[in-house]
């Protein structure tokens, strides 16, 4: 069985729609999410810079969170840092 992936911390780049995401594992990757939130439309919500600069991590770091219902898990974020 494969390890899940976990976040240990998450900022907001400044100024732009990408998170630095630390993973538990020691790892370190930047996430560009412009495009994902141009497509879907519930996360409409985090055009607003304000908005999107309230991201957390979620309970056991299984996804990150702003606070308004909205919410990525770590694995989506993991294949988007990929891309």
């Amino acid at each position: 069985m494969s390890k899940q992936l976990r976040i240990a911390n998450v900022q907001p780049v400044a100024g732009t729609y990408a998170l630095l995401i630390q993973w538990r594992d020691g790892g370190c990757q930047v996430v560009d999410l412009i495009e994902i939130i141009r497509t879907y439309s519930v996360l409409k919500p985090l055009e607003d810079l304000e908005q999107f600069r309230l991201v957390k991590v979620g309970q056991d770091g299984f996804d990150v969170s702003w606070g308004n219902g909205v919410e990525l898990c770590s694995t989506t974020l993991h294949r988007l840092a990929l891309v």
